[in-house]
């Protein structure tokens, strides 16, 4: 058994990672079970067992994976995500496939006997109480466009880095905070200072986002088991609202807050938040 822990450091790509069986890229894939003990912020309340997990860039992942029924076989850590992500048809360039990262041979003799091992006991994972939440904020993800289709850049809430603070928030403060993503890209959304929770996600309608109205559809879902820890980045899909939970505590001062695909974090997919003790902006 071994414990990887997974960081996604590529500028752009997901990476959506099984451990494959099968002997080549276009075979079935044969996917082989394992275990995620930790995402961002530390571990999980218990392991979820897995056969494939999903990376936006910045997001890790502490794994379990048991290579002891697999003695002289040749497993191959797979990736079916495309580029860009989730790979609509509306968008271009579609990038080069990357199907193959890594290759395990499970051929060495144990250097020592075996010893015992069972996966980490479940342990206490405090949950923020979205009735504590003093304020609830709306940030809409878009993307301008020239008559030509060309990208113009992407904003937040119609405003790029270089615009005013508008977000000031008191220092120990719980706050509700939901991303509208409005663009065709799936974004992997980053919060300086803070660690967070996942609430929910849920579809909206685009037509009525359009008139200046966010219209709510579909139910609700709750965030999978293994992103329900501590996390400092979260992917919400296009035409999607992800919702999170954060405390702004400890220190004061100005963070940010940004898309962590870079290329779009330098079209200005990116804000500035104000912490301070009495939620007003600080002088500098």
């Amino acid at each position: 058994r071994y414990r990887l822990r997974i960081l996604n450091g590529a500028n752009c790509r997901f990476f959506n990672l099984f451990f494959n069986l099968a002997k080549r890229p276009t075979d079935i894939p044969s996917p082989a079970a394992f275990h995620q003990i930790g995402s961002d912020g530390g571990f999980l309340s218990s392991p979820v067992a897995l056969n494939r997990i999903l990376l936006g860039p910045a997001e890790r992942a502490d794994l379990i994976v048991d290579f002891s029924g697999l003695d002289g076989k040749i497993v191959t850590l797979s990736n079916n995500a495309s580029a860009p992500f989730p790979g609509w048809e509306t968008v271009t360039p579609r990038h080069m496939a990357l199907n193959e990262l890594m290759q395990f041979r499970v051929t060495l003799p144990l250097s020592s006997k075996r010893g015992s091992f069972s996966m980490p006991p479940p342990r206490p994972l405090p949950r923020l109480d979205e009735t504590k939440s003093i304020a609830s904020r709306d940030f809409i993800l878009s993307e301008g466009l020239d008559t030509g289709g060309r990208s113009l850049g992407e904003q937040i809430n119609g405003k790029g880095y270089d615009a005013p603070v508008t977000e000031l928030i008191k220092v120990e403060s719980t706050e509700r905070w939901r991303f509208i993503n409005s663009t065709e890209y799936a974004h992997p959304m980053h919060l300086h200072l803070v660690q967070f929770q996942i609430l929910r996600r849920q579809g909206f309608n685009p037509v009525a986002l359009h008139r200046g109205t966010l219209e709510l559809v579909g139910t609700p879902r709750l965030p999978a088991a293994n992103e329900a820890g501590w996390k400092d980045t979260a992917v919400v899909n296009p035409r999607e609202v992800l919702t999170i939970i954060a405390r702004f505590t400890g220190f004061s001062g100005r963070y940010v807050f940004q898309s962590q695909l870079l290329e779009h974090e330098d079209k200005d997919l990116k804000r500035p938040f104000e912490v301070a003790s009495d939620g007003l902006k600080s002088q500098e």
